[in-house]
């Protein structure tokens, strides 16, 4: 069975675990959205310098937060 996508369904492990993301992203000059409920989305706005910049910033982010 496929197991519901709603916030009842995060542990409070995966909650933690997204702040640590945000922040690590958010020093690394990348805003996600503070809550672990929300959603982001890119556009054809971002260049594909913003989208180098992105993955960049989460190479790092994740290495510094497992």
């Amino acid at each position: 069975p496929i197991a519901a996508r709603t916030a009842a369904s995060m542990s409070p492990k995966a909650i933690e675990r997204y702040s640590a993301l945000f922040h690590a992203m958010l020093d690394r000059g990348v805003y996600l959205p503070p809550s672990a409920y929300e959603g982001c989305f890119l556009s054809l706005a971002h260049t594909g310098a913003d989208i180098e910049q992105l993955a960049r910033a989460m190479r790092e982010a994740l290495a510094t937060i497992q």
